[in-house]
């Protein structure tokens, strides 16, 4: 019997085992190899937690790639890469909630009275609100013009280099960001989650004042434009926390940079 259990609990570490290594990120891969040389008695668990949080790791640094920027001790050129990179990514991700609030906004409208200056007005409305949520700019969602890097590798020069992340910090979007320092933004960004959810709750608030969805419009499609919004307000918090993590690690540099000055 304890060898027929040991037999099927070394089974279920190898099957364990196999379905982790592909999923575990190859920085991560080490972690693996040491429990495989350590081989504790809950082996099986203790990959599944490694998998788990190796998973979640990665995720982390997908949605907020400040947190890997200093990571594995890199050199100043990786470290450039990383900004730069760093740059790119709140620019896209920025522009994809904009192509996705926009598209909402277009859907969701046809849930709203059947009214030529209601359908005009409300996406126009939800429009404006969104400029003064981000307080668009322009250069922060275009990028930088070719052949001239948004952080100059070839460039030795510490001052430059500051003066490059200064500049990249500016054109963070919600870097500097704190409600309690604008009231008007802040003020603009509820609204805009407002103006998200408030196209699918009008046919229900219909619903249940006359017992009908307005013609054209089913549950289906109600459930749906509720998940987007859901979506969009959580996707919204995600960029803003990015553009908060992104603008710390930019100060961090340039702190750094500026201190290294100083000593010499």
């Amino acid at each position: 019997m304890a060898r027929t259990a040991s037999k099927m609990m070394s089974t279920l570490d190898r099957a364990v085992e196999t379905i982790a290594s592909p999923l575990i990120p190859r920085s991560r891969r080490e972690d693996l190899r040491d429990l495989a040389e350590a081989r504790p008695p809950d082996y099986a668990s203790q990959i599944l937690d490694c998998t788990i949080r190796a998973i979640w790791d990665k995720t982390r640094c997908a949605l907020f790639p400040a947190i890997a920027v200093d990571r594995g001790d890199p050199s100043p050129e990786e470290k450039r890469k990383r900004f730069d990179h760093l740059c790119k990514h709140q620019r896209w991700s920025v522009l994809l909630f904009i192509s996705a609030y926009l598209a909402h906004t277009a859907v969701a409208a046809s849930m709203l009275p059947q009214s030529a200056s209601i359908q005009f007005f409300a996406p126009l409305l939800q429009l404006v609100v969104l400029g003064f949520a981000l307080r668009l700019q322009r250069g922060a969602l275009t990028p930088a013009p070719a052949g001239r890097p948004a952080i100059a590798m070839e460039s030795p020069d510490p001052d430059r280099y500051r003066r490059e992340l200064l500049h990249k910090k500016d054109m963070l979007m919600l870097g500097d960001f704190s409600p309690a320092a604008s009231a008007v933004r802040s003020g603009a960004i509820a609204m805009m989650v407002m103006l998200t959810f408030f196209a699918p709750a009008y046919p229900v608030l219909r619903w249940f004042a006359f017992g009908f969805l307005p013609d054209g419009v089913r549950w289906l499609g109600v459930a749906g434009a509720f998940a987007s919004a859901a979506i969009l307000a959580g996707w919204f918090r995600v960029i803003w926390k990015s553009s908060r993590l992104a603008a710390d690690a930019f100060q961090k540099e340039i702190l750094a940079l500026e201190d290294s000055e100083k000593k010499r």
